[in-house]
């Protein structure tokens, strides 16, 4: 998937870990924490080609689930690009 030299995934993977001794954000449900370490990590990859496309993968998503009638966890239906 991608190619992390060893150094940068320990480096990666500590950050990881220390960040699972945080506090949780209020109204973010302790089981999607893994999920928003993990968009957090790619969206500060040294890599810029990493970030960009993390960024068009959630402005993908957030596109399919206005389709398909998902709603934006109670704000307004507008995508985050016209907010």
């Amino acid at each position: 998937m991608f190619n992390i030299s060893p150094p940068l995934a320990e480096e990666i993977l500590e950050r990881f870990l220390q960040m699972a001794n945080t506090v949780p954000v209020i109204g973010i449900d302790p089981t999607e924490l893994a999920w928003i370490r993990m968009l957090v990590l790619l969206l500060r990859h040294p890599d810029p080609v990493v970030p960009e496309l993390t960024r068009q993968a959630l402005r993908y998503l957030e596109a399919a689930a206005s389709r398909s009638g998902v709603s934006s966890s109670g704000r307004d239906a507008a995508p985050a690009t016209q907010r």
